[in-house]
């Protein structure tokens, strides 16, 4: 059975990746068991607040928020009323930890109130930019969010997520799957990003997931 990783941060990994499939069978095997769980949010006083973490990603130049410049750019010219719904990127076999963050593409997901419509950028890891509008108009507006103030960026998310369990996960299961994605909290009114280790070569199929607030960098239940 899957461990470590709550009905809470499987809404989102649905939400990230249903388009590509990649967690079908995580996800399936998920629901059977959180399907009881309760998905309350604590009080922010309960909130566990979260040092620096002591793991450094050396990859900085190639990051979440810096690649979003190009996307919000690119979705800005689509239409001026486009609205980030999140930001998600993924390593498919992790080998070592020395690869956690390594330069990689990056997916964002707008959407225009104008158009009713959504937009997918991908910014490519030497910076290129490629479109595509979504066919069929949206009839429920999605929860979208705006970048208007600092944020922690991906390589202080995957560092955490190194320190939650991250470190010990890969090491005993090199080749796992990394997901990563930043969108808005509804509960918090605020961003949040969700890291998740997937290992679905296992008999277990063992996932390590990490919530953290991007305000602030907290991590949350």
């Amino acid at each position: 059975m899957l461990q470590n990783i709550r009905r809470r941060h499987l809404i989102w990994l649905v939400g990230a990746f249903s388009l590509a499939g990649v967690v079908v069978i995580v996800v399936g095997m998920l629901i059977v068991q959180h399907a009881n769980q309760a998905n309350a949010q604590p009080p922010e006083t309960e909130l566990q607040s979260l040092p620096t973490p002591s793991h450094i990603i050396p990859y900085q130049d190639i990051t979440g928020l810096k690649q979003y410049e190009l996307a919000h750019t690119a979705a800005l010219n689509w239409s001026t009323d486009a609205a980030l719904i999140n930001a998600s990127s993924r390593w498919p076999n992790l080998l070592s930890i020395s690869k956690v963050g390594e330069p990689n593409d990056w997916s964002y997901h707008f959407y225009s109130p104008k158009l009713k419509r959504k937009l997918f950028v991908t910014v490519t890891s030497d910076s290129q930019v490629q479109i595509f509008q979504h066919p069929i108009p949206v009839s429920l507006a999605p929860d979208t969010f705006a970048i208007n103030e600092p944020l922690i960026d991906s390589p202080v998310a995957l560092a955490t997520w190194l320190d939650h369990g991250g470190k010990s996960m890969l090491q005993n299961n090199p080749g796992l799957e990394l997901i990563i994605q930043l969108r808005a909290d509804r509960t918090l009114s605020t961003p949040a990003w969700l890291v998740v280790g997937l290992n679905s070569n296992s008999d277990t199929n063992y996932a390590q997931s990490v919530l953290i607030r991007a305000t602030d960098g907290r991590v949350l239940p």
